[in-house]
């Protein structure tokens, strides 16, 4: 993962490690066992008070920067997939027991669990104005207020892999073989990724190819122009991560 720290980057291992490197040449600063290894460290999340949290199967542990395990929260009944910070003090999860979770750092307490999905929770993004938005394997966006009451559900074409917020406000979810942009969540442009093809749709949601065919730019990677800029694809396989 990425920091407030542009001249760092996190690793989640496999064996339970977290290994801090440089982003000039990914030299090795640190290394720590933050967690037993059981099923790898899927994420990790940078708080605002400098500390971290991150999640291995079904727990998640807050520590420092020296690798010090602050606290342990327990809950989940299957692995945890995503975490944000939703606001100073409070973390949300989300997990492949179908729910989120929201947890409050100073007392470790869990203050609701979220039970809307039917699938596994693959994507979790905060938005703004205390907003942030679900993803799951049965096909639905859920977009939250902070205090865990839903506002909007909208329907995927596929499964949810993953999200992230665009610098702009917009969503962008992946899914097996889609990715989708919505700005804010309402559905404008869809990548195909298995026939390289796209649509982008207008204010009265009327789809229309636009900007022709990709062009291939090496065995695993296209393009193609449509609207103001140019979008890029840089998989043929299922998307199962999103980042800026």
């Amino acid at each position: 993962m990425k920091t407030k720290d542009k001249t760092r980057v996190l690793c989640g291992l496999a064996d339970g490690r977290v290994e801090i490197r440089r982003v000039s040449d990914l030299g090795l600063t640190s290394s720590f066992k933050i967690h037993n290894g059981e099923g790898g460290i899927w994420k990790i999340c940078e708080l605002e008070d400098g500390s971290f949290v991150s999640a291995e199967w079904k727990t998640m542990k807050r520590w420092d920067e020296t690798g010090t395990v602050l606290q342990t929260f327990s809950g989940h009944s299957n692995e945890i997939r995503r975490l944000i910070e939703l606001k100073s003090d409070v973390v949300v999860s989300g997990s492949n027991d179908k729910t989120l979770k929201m947890w409050k750092l100073s007392t470790g307490e869990c203050l609701r669990t979220l039970s809307f999905h039917n699938g596994w929770v693959n994507g979790l993004e905060k938005m703004k104005d205390g907003v942030f938005v679900s993803g799951s394997t049965d096909r639905k966006i859920v977009v939250w207020f902070e205090k865990g009451n839903s506002i909007e559900t909208y329907q995927s074409e596929s499964w949810i892999t993953a999200m992230t917020r665009l610098r702009d406000g917009s969503l962008v979810t992946a899914s097996r073989s889609l990715m989708e942009i919505r700005q804010p969540y309402v559905l404008t442009i869809t990548f195909n990724l298995y026939s390289d093809s796209i649509k982008q749709i207008n204010n009265e949601s009327d789809p229309q190819v636009c900007g022709g065919r990709w062009k291939e730019h090496n065995k695993r990677s296209a393009r193609s122009s449509c609207g103001r800029g140019t979008r890029r694809v840089t998989q043929h396989v299922p998307l199962l991560s999103l980042a800026l």
